[in-house]
């Protein structure tokens, strides 16, 4: 087949797939995710430059474009969305704003990992204990109002999993809420005992 022949039935395949999923077709959304997850964890990996992976991967930020489009194609966003530079187009902003979200979080992570701790090491172990293994009642009710500061020393994606990991759910539960992988879920637990564990290293 010549190549402008081979352009345009890609082309029209790409722009099939697109016109599906709007509707919500998930076998268009399989397709596309196939056609162009590769390319964009490799797009999101060059942004991520300097990051700590600790927070988030490649992976992670290539499966967040994906789903907000997908979702947003869903709700009747994007409609200038048509074909395949439309789509690569939109999978590039949202990547590299995902990807600017990730420097912004960390740079304020380290601002904050840069002031002294004025906690007791008995309420930070009682925090990394509810971290690591389902909370009781009795360990939630120990833990003193002023343990709110541990919380705000942490970015906003990893105060939200430490608020639902004390809250009782499991590591699978949380990746569903999240939207990400279970490994990236005990990156972001290993990540909070990292950071209350500069404030005591005995952690």
């Amino acid at each position: 087949m010549p190549c402008d022949q081979k352009d345009d039935s890609d082309q029209d395949s790409v722009s099939e797939w697109i016109a599906d999923m709007k509707r919500g077709d998930s076998m268009a959304v399989a397709s596309l995710w196939e056609r162009y997850f590769e390319r964009i964890c490799q797009l999101a990996d060059r942004k991520l430059a300097g990051a700590s992976r600790s927070f988030v991967d490649e992976h992670d930020l290539a499966i967040g474009a994906m789903r907000a489009i997908w979702e947003g194609a869903r709700k009747g966003r994007f409609r200038r969305l048509q074909n395949r530079e439309d789509l690569w187009q939109l999978l590039v902003v949202i990547t590299k704003r995902k990807a600017a979200n990730v420097h912004r979080d960390q740079q304020a992570l380290n601002r904050r990992r840069g002031r002294r701790s004025d906690f007791h090491p008995s309420i930070l172990l009682d925090f990394v204990e509810l971290i690591e293994s389902p909370p009781t009642e009795t360990l939630i009710d120990q833990v003193p109002l002023s343990c709110r500061e541990l919380l705000s020393r942490l970015n906003d994606h990893d105060r939200e999993i430490a608020l639902m990991r004390l809250a009782g759910h499991s590591n699978r539960e949380i990746a569903v809420e999240q939207n990400c992988s279970v490994a990236t879920v005990e990156r972001r637990l290993r990540n909070i005992r990292d950071v209350w564990s500069d404030h005591d290293p005995s952690l």
